[in-house]
Formats: structure tokens, sequence, C-alpha cells
């Protein structure tokens, strides 16, 4: 595997660690919320609420930034020159068939446990890959891992968990015109992050003195800012930039936050993939 490879792979299984993790909290949230309802306890079930919110905003983050960290591993894959690989319905069903009868092969069981899956979401994990009805089309490996209607559920999930938290999410753009975003941790220099107008949403309208960027979305303040049409679509966007030593970005992220509100009020959060260096 080249190094390309190995990266791009390590920054995938820690974006999905992350959805696990969050997943399994915002599921403890809600259920500690019926819990304070049904015992008539309305602080306890407030605060519990407000935590499932909090936890929605970080898993619809983690899922708006899957789909550039799948197209990288597809990237990478490809960039070797390694052949495709063609599954066909009868491949899955057989598949299906020994994991009904055996389990989930050793190798994925352990790759899930490593992520954060305890012995139930790994249930339900293999309960979910014997309901799947395998699709008569023959799909390949690894452009199955960007097919466009798993791209639009993830989409559609990161959309439905921000509405559920109260959060507008935003388009984020960090070191506009590089690709990938490459972040030295151990750098004394600043770190350009846009905030793209979109159809629906209007950068300008956001408080720059509210916005804090890094590793989770809560760390560096801008050391300035500036209003201008990053991506040249004819719009205006708003292009921030923090000191890279505050924002916490650590060897091995895969991806980093913003967080701010609007003149309005509304509560904004955006991500975006970075792929850290220097790091050895």
């Amino acid at each position: 595997m080249t190094s390309a490879e190995s990266d791009a792979w390590n920054a995938l299984f820690s974006n999905l660690a992350q959805e696990i993790g969050f997943t399994k909290a915002l599921l403890t949230s809600v259920e500690r919320a019926q819990g304070a309802e049904e015992a008539g306890d309305a602080f306890w079930k407030s605060q519990q609420m407000q935590a499932a919110a909090y936890f929605a905003s970080q898993l619809a983050t983690a899922l708006n930034v899957q789909p550039e960290l799948r197209a990288n591993v597809q990237i990478a894959l490809q960039a070797t020159g390694r052949p495709s690989i063609l599954i066909t319905a009868d491949d899955i069903a057989n598949f299906q068939r020994d994991v009904a009868a055996h389990g989930l092969p050793v190798f994925l069981t352990e790759a899930l446990t490593q992520l954060g899956a305890d012995s139930a979401t790994i249930e339900r994990i293999r309960n979910s890959l014997i309901a799947l009805s395998p699709s008569a089309d023959v799909v390949s490996f690894p452009e199955m891992l960007t097919d466009p209607a798993l791209i639009t559920s993830l989409q559609e999930a990161a959309q439905a968990l921000s509405q559920f938290s109260g959060v507008t999410p935003v388009t984020l753009d960090i070191k506009p015109g590089s690709v990938p975003n490459s972040i030295n941790p151990k750098s004394k220099g600043k770190i350009p992050v846009a905030i793209l107008t979109t159809d629906i949403f209007d950068a300008t309208t956001v408080d720059p003195t509210t916005v804090h960027f890094g590793r989770t979305g809560t760390e560096a303040s801008p050391a300035h800012w500036a209003l201008k049409d990053v991506d040249k679509d004819g719009d205006t966007d708003m292009i921030l930039h923090f000191d890279t030593q505050d924002t916490g970005i650590q060897c091995g992220d895969a991806s980093a936050s913003l967080t701010g509100v609007t003149l309005r009020g509304q509560m904004i959060q955006g991500s975006d993939s970075v792929n850290t260096v220097g790091c050895k």
C-alpha cells in the first residue's frame, strides 16, 4: 500500500470512528431524555436534549466530510493503477449467507471494534447486511465508495441532523485552491478558511467576531477576515485566517470544523477535510 493510500484510508477510518462515537452518544442522550420525561424531570430532559442536539451537530459534521474522504480513497487507489474489482449480486448473496451462518468476518469485526463499535453496534451492522436486497446491477470497487445514491444519503442524513440540532450547515473551503488541504500542526503560520455563499446561505451574514475554527470548531478566533469572491462564482464569500497553533489540530486529524453565529443569531457549523503533514 502506498503512503497516499494509507493516508486516505486512515482519514476515512478516523471519520467512521467519529460517526460511530457520535451516533452512540446521540442515542444515549435521547434515551436518557425519554427516561427523564417518563419520570417527570423537566430539567434533566432539557439537559439531555441539549446534549443530543450537540452530538447531532457533530455527527452531521462527520457525515458532511465523508464524501470527500471517500473520494480521496478512490483517487489514491486508482492512481496506483490497481484494476477495479467487480461485485455481482451473487457475490453479495453468498456473502450474506456466510454472515448469517458464521457472523461477520474476523477482520471486519476487529476493524469495527478498533473504530469504537461495541457488540450491540456490530450485531446491528451484521443484521443490516443480512437484510440488504442485493442489486441486480454489477458494482465495482473502489468506484462504489462514491456511489451517487450513497453520497446523497449521507448528505440527506447530515441535513436532517443539522435541522434537529438547530444549527445551519455552511460550506467551508480550508486553504482555498489547495488539494489536499495539507496542514502542519507545528507551523507558526496561519490557515485561510473560506465560508462560501451558496444558493441557500449568504456568507456575508456571518458575524466574524463569533467564529471559531479548529479541531472541534471551538478553538481559534480569526486573526483577520475579509469579504471576497473566493471561489470565483460571482457572489461574495467570507475568508478568515486563523493562527495554526491556536486551532488544536493534531497529527492524524482528518477534518477541522468552524462554528459561529449570523448577525441574526442563527448558529452555523461547517467542516472540511484536512491532511496533516510534518508529523514524523
